[in-house]
């Protein structure tokens, strides 16, 4: 995917993609895999936890949501699975007003998962 920008007054950019569409007056373009990530409710292993908090992990997301709290237009292009953690993702993403009209939905592969566990240095 490649992307053609042009740069306007007052410093936002239209994007013109190669497939032809264009993402317009945007401050930040961000491109990668952001994921689901479910964390346990406790310490130790997670083999023994069993209430897990959902969120998500991704730079290229924290950083267009961090841009865009400062008044900034942003946009995130990727692709997540067409499922319910994809959908979950984009509608967060949405609230927090990044542009995810370049966002790709894939039937054949899920939206990442990505599990984190808090244990205590011996």
């Amino acid at each position: 995917m490649g992307i053609i920008g042009e740069i306007r007054s007052g410093g936002a950019m239209t994007a013109r993609l190669r497939s032809g569409k264009v993402m317009k007056d945007i401050d930040l373009i961000t491109l990668g895999e952001t994921m689901a990530l479910f964390t346990p409710g406790s310490e130790g292993y997670m083999r023994y936890a069993s209430e897990f908090s959902r969120s998500f992990a991704g730079s290229e997301t924290n950083v267009a949501i961090g841009v865009s709290r400062f008044c900034f237009k942003t946009g995130w292009i990727s692709k997540v699975g067409k499922d319910e953690l994809g959908q979950a993702l984009l509608r967060f993403l949405r609230g927090e007003e990044i542009d995810v009209s370049q966002v790709k939905e894939d039937k054949d592969h899920p939206t990442g998962l990505m599990f984190k566990e808090y244990l205590r240095d011996k």
